[in-house]
Parts: structure tokens; sequence; C-alpha cells
């Protein structure tokens, strides 16, 4: 479970795929996930400031969120959600975030 995370609403950037879903490899190199959708979070509590999560299923129970990677700005948050964008309009097998 992701902790020191709060959604901030309408500054939530997210990308949906509908049923579509994408591997991706975490970070700190760790997990390799098939994620159905992205997000930028705020990071509480840390030095680094924002966080690119990614959504799995969790059955019965909905989704889950994962922390797939930290950044020190937002806007370096948001520039991996775009390269995110931009694997899966290139139909990318996995994506490592950076």
């Amino acid at each position: 479970m992701i902790r020191n995370f709060k959604t901030l609403g309408s500054d939530k950037e997210v990308i949906k795929r509908g049923r579509k879903q994408m591997w991706v490899r975490s970070q700190n190199k760790k997990e390799l996930i098939n994620c159905t959708s992205f997000s930028v979070t705020k990071n509480i509590g840390g030095r680094k400031k924002s966080a690119v999560t990614g959504s799995i299923s969790n059955g019965i129970w909905g989704r889950r969120e994962i922390l797939l990677g930290l950044y020190d700005t937002r806007d370096s948050a948001l520039n991996e959600l775009t390269m995110l964008q931009e694997a899966l309009v290139n139909n990318t097998k996995v994506y490592e975030m950076s």
C-alpha cells in the first residue's frame, strides 16, 4: 500500500486506458506491475514532492494504487506521465520509469 500520499482532487493528473493494460517497471527496479491507469500525486512528508502511481485491479475490492516513482517537482512527475502516455500510444510492451 502507498503511504504518505494525498490526491489533489482537480489537481490530480490521470491517464486511463479503459481495459488495456501496460507493464511498468518501478523506478527502484523492484517491481514489474501490470497497470490500468496512472496518476501524479503529491508526496506528503518526503524530500521528493511528487509521485507517479499506477492502478492495478484488486479483485472484488476495486483497485489499488502502486508507487511507481518519486520526483523532485510536480513538473518532473508530469513529464514522466507524458512519457508514459507516449509509450501507450506506441504500444510499448514494458515501460521503465526514470
